[in-house]
């Protein structure tokens, strides 16, 4: 089975943010696993809860923007449903 079919099975291939505060990357993530895939996280101690948190606020202020609802599944909704909090 090649690698990309393998991640994208249900219940395979969730990514987190941490350590690539950028666009490019994040932006290449949502267009092939879906943000659906993804979680927001910091990797601290080797990336900052700053740089996590002004990532967001260029995730919001850049285009492509994301709406609140798409905020929402990044930051705190998809780690609620993958992880059944």
């Amino acid at each position: 089975m090649a690698w990309l079919d393998f991640i994208l099975r249900p219940a395979q291939g969730h990514v987190t943010t941490g350590g690539y505060f950028t666009r490019p990357p994040f932006d290449c993530a949502r267009q092939v696993l879906g943000l659906d895939r993804m979680l927001f996280s910091v990797d601290y101690p080797y990336s900052s809860t700053m740089d996590g948190r002004n990532f967001l606020t260029l995730l919001q202020s850049t285009e492509p923007a994301l709406t609140e609802a798409e905020m929402a599944a990044l930051s705190y909704g998809n780690a609620v449903r993958i992880l059944r909090l």
